[in-house]
């Protein structure tokens, strides 16, 4: 009766193993899903493989951790469902925390970097703003700047502001004096007022840029972003010599700067953008900042003193009539340097109604008001 006993309880025990061995091979055999961790870990790899500056040490070295504990999950023969999940929720929270330590500088260092620049540099321009990508270059001296779309350049010049370029021959071709744009009343420019004409980036002070241009940090970036169009205008015209209209306010809205690293070394990065950051129109490098040259242009000047021209003044007070916008244009210095004369001498009067006006090389003094005259009636005396 005893063995009987015995007999059964070693059965029933047997039975029981049995089941737990088959419950246990049942729940090693449960599908589970590792996919969605295998793509996190994947990308986390390869944005995350290596800190380069851009993000506190902790933070990075907690998206390490976890990143190296969800590898762990993936090569685990039996890892359960559970263990995947909170696996992909530890990886997701570590990346989502990550603390950057960008912006490397602050709005006020890259308004300071920008008005340090001065005068003296070379822009490298990509610009899509046309059907096709053009490249050309910029440069800016202390006392002249070229243009590269347009081939044209202003430099001071025997006591005023001059247009230049050059022939065919590819020599220097000094223009006439320049006058002054949208300017009541119209007036010529002197020597050192070249930043009259298009401003240049050691004209943008710190104020500027630190404060009313309205800039804002792109999260994560050391790019600052201006849609102040005031300054949209400023950084569009040092790239191009063009004057900044509303048919280009159609296609650029905004600015992004930003100060590049490359060795010791660091320069200006400047995108004129559509809508966005993300969408550049043209984009320029300032480069040879300090000593930057152009072609020529101080050896023109040395070997050539004086601006020579033959142009007629009242030829000149014509054209200023024809082409001005405005009524006014008060105090004009019609100085004109001929070939046959090493001093001009001459008086252009012409009379209206009721006025008189007049202008005198001989005491560089009069007055012009080009409103109702007859400019047939005028002589040179």
């Amino acid at each position: 009766m005893k063995k009987k006993k015995g007999f059964i309880l070693i059965s029933l025990i047997t039975v029981v193993l049995l089941m737990s061995m088959f419950v246990l091979v049942a729940c090693n055999n449960v599908e589970v899903d590792k996919s969605a961790l295998q793509t996190a870990v994947t990308n986390c790899e390869k944005q995350y493989a290596v800190n380069d500056g851009k993000y506190t040490e902790a933070s990075f070295q907690d998206v390490t951790n976890a990143l190296n504990n969800a590898k762990n999950i993936l090569n685990k023969q039996n890892a359960t469902q559970e263990e995947i999940e909170k696996a992909l929720k530890e990886l997701e929270t570590a990346v989502n925390s990550l603390k950057t330590t960008l912006p490397e500088y602050s709005l006020g260092y890259l308004a300071t970097f920008i008005s340090n620049i001065g005068n003296n540099y070379t822009l490298n321009v990509v610009d899509n703003s046309g059907e096709t990508s053009q490249e050309y270059v910029t440069y800016y001296t202390d006392n002249a700047r070229y243009y590269g779309k347009i081939s044209s350049g202003i430099v001071s010049y025997d006591g005023y502001v001059h247009k230049f370029g050059y022939d065919s021959s590819n020599n220097i071709a000094i223009g006439g004096v320049y006058l002054k744009e949208n300017a009541t009343p119209m007036v010529y420019l002197k020597d050192n007022e070249l930043w009259r004409v298009i401003r240049s980036l050691g004209n943008i002070e710190d104020y500027e840029i630190d404060g009313s241009a309205g800039a804002t940090n792109i999260k994560n970036t050391n790019i600052y972003y201006i849609t102040n169009e005031i300054y949209v205008e400023t950084f569009y015209e040092v790239a191009t010599g063009e004057q900044y209209n509303e048919e280009i306010s159609k296609s650029i809205n905004g600015v992004a700067l930003e100060i590049v690293k490359s060795g010791n070394e660091r320069t200006l990065k400047v995108s004129l953008c559509k809508d966005s950051v993300n969408e550049p129109i043209i984009v320029y490098s300032v480069l040879n900042i300090g000593s930057t040259k152009i072609d020529k242009i101080n050896e023109y000047i040395q070997d050539n003193p004086k601006y020579k021209t033959t142009k007629n003044p009242v030829e000149m007070l014509n054209k200023f009539y024809d082409d001005s916008n405005y009524e006014m244009a008060e105090n004009l210095v019609f100085d004109v340097y001929t070939t046959n004369m090493t001093s001009p001498s001459y008086t252009i009067t012409y009379s209206d109604l009721n006025n008189f006006y007049w202008h005198s090389s001989k005491n560089n003094t009069g007055y012009v008001n080009t409103v109702g005259v007859n400019l047939a009636n005028v002589e040179l005396v």
